[in-house]
Parts: C-alpha cells; structure tokens; sequence
C-alpha cells in the first residue's frame, strides 16, 4: 500500500492565508492584542502583529489539518 501523498495547491495555501486574515480580524483576544500594539508602537507595528498572528494561527491549523488526516488514513 503506498503511503499518503498530500500536495497543497498554491490556490489552496492562498485560499487558507485568506480566510485567516479574515478570522484574525474578528474582535477577540487576537484584535485586542493588535490595538494595543498600535496604540504602543504605531502602525507598522500593528501590522507586524496581525502578520505574527495570522502566521501563528496558519501553523496550527496546518497541524491540526495534517493529524486529522494522518487520523482518517490511519482508520481507513
């Protein structure tokens, strides 16, 4: 049996960065902590946090993505 072959397309990666721009703009811990960094730092610095964040968030989402299919290939 061969092993699992997953390949992200670049539409898909573009597609997911999307939609966690989207949800890091969702009022939460994520936009409070960005508004603080803005008002302490100006706005460069706020972008440098939404950008820290959306990448955090992208990793573990991407682990949560490749355990739950390692999981369903595992049961079959």
């Amino acid at each position: 049996m061969n092993g699992l072959q997953t390949v992200m397309t670049i539409g898909a990666i573009l597609t997911l960065f999307g939609t966690m721009v989207l949800l890091a703009a969702v009022p939460g811990v994520s936009v409070m902590t960005v508004v603080a960094s803005t008002a302490a730092g100006g706005c460069r610095q706020g972008v440098w946090t939404t950008l820290g964040i959306v990448a955090g968030d992208t990793v573990v989402i991407l682990i949560a993505l490749v355990g739950a299919s390692s999981l369903v290939y595992a049961l079959g």
